[in-house]
């Protein structure tokens, strides 16, 4: 990762200034990997047109395919003098409260959502709710997104790949993306549960502006990892900051292609909850076994064949103990061979 300029006119007095013990916290954090739901990338694996579907509100879709450039110095600036009132109110034009570009900024959730573009004026689905965990039964929840027979939510310890396919896509891509470093991308949170099901269903809206102001407010709290960085560079386009001389870190990381690879090709004991229309995993090309010498001047003979070898599994499994891989059989048999 590229060093911040820190001579920039941006970050020039953070350094001495009243924020100076947040900013040293900010600069020894690390940048989290910014994942974006790349319709191009999804297209190459085959699965957007099934993919698409699971997230029906298109402000979620509008969110989650953000990707942008970072710029060290508007990170630096803007989670060190960073403030969020936790209000209610949606056009409150002091919820949300950060330093860019030199000057003091103030947003309300509506103006945050409209500088990141996901707002339509007069748009009749336009989404006026806030998060309100009060209330909602995350047993209930958790059974309608996970797979039939596991045992009852556990906050932070269950495990995401208790869910089902498509609600464990969305997962990853909450938790690489839009949910607070203290989320484990391998566990499940109430407030990831709580956004799958808007991204799942048309009438559970979610104002995104008070969204992504949380995930701010507790990144900027925790300063572990900071996520959500191209949205920094959206909002200094709103205000029209010039970038020239900012240090550039380079394209957000696209949608990790091995993380869906490695979903595809996810088989347990218990089968695997695919979605409907989803091709079936193929075996990578790479992890295919190389034919023998004189294998193709050879004809495999119906006697020559282990009936112990060939009853055992011939699968290609990530994760859930099993040690079976393609090309077994012919292994078994060479084994089988020599100690004859």
């Amino acid at each position: 990762m590229t060093k911040p300029n820190l001579r920039h006119q941006f970050v020039q007095d953070l350094r001495r200034g009243p924020h100076q013990e947040r900013f040293k916290n900010v600069l020894a954090c690390k940048f989290g990997q910014h994942h974006c739901w790349s319709k191009r990338e999804l297209e190459k694996l085959n699965c957007y047109e099934h993919l698409s579907p699971v997230v029906t509100n298109r402000y979620w879709r509008r969110l989650l395919s953000i990707r942008e450039k970072v710029y060290h110095e508007l990170v630096l600036e803007f989670y060190t003098t960073f403030e969020h009132a936790y209000t209610e109110d949606w056009k409150d034009g002091e919820a949300v409260k950060f330093r860019l570009g030199g000057e003091p900024r103030s947003m309300s959730y509506d103006e945050l959502a409209n500088a990141l573009g996901l707002n339509l004026v007069d748009d009749r689905d336009y989404i006026t709710e806030s998060a309100k965990l009060a209330g909602v039964d995350f047993g209930t929840l958790y059974t309608s997104l996970a797979r039939p027979g596991q045992l009852p939510f556990k906050a932070g310890k269950t495990k995401a790949s208790t869910l089902q396919l498509d609600n464990r896509i969305l997962h990853h891509m909450l938790a690489k993306s839009y949910t607070p470093a203290s989320d484990s991308a391998s566990a499940i949170t109430k407030r990831a549960m709580y956004l799958i099901q808007s991204m799942r269903r048309r009438d559970h809206p979610l104002h995104l502006g008070s969204v992504v102001a949380r995930t701010f407010d507790k990144n900027a709290s925790e300063l572990k990892k900071l996520h959500c960085t191209p949205l920094i560079t959206r909002l200094a386009d709103y205000f029209q900051i010039s970038l020239q001389g900012c240090t550039e870190q380079g394209d957000t990381t696209a949608f990790g292609r091995f993380m869906i690879n490695k979903m595809h090709l996810l088989r347990e004991q218990r089968g695997v909850m695919w979605i409907e229309g989803f091709p079936q995993p193929q075996i990578p090309e790479a992890v295919q076994p190389e034919a023998p010498e004189g294998a193709a001047d050879e004809e495999v003979q119906p006697e020559d064949v282990d009936d112990t070898a060939a009853a055992r599994p011939t699968t290609f499994e990530y994760g859930g103990g099993s040690s079976s891989f393609p090309g077994q059989d012919y292994f078994t048999q060479q084994f089988e061979q020599l100690r004859l």
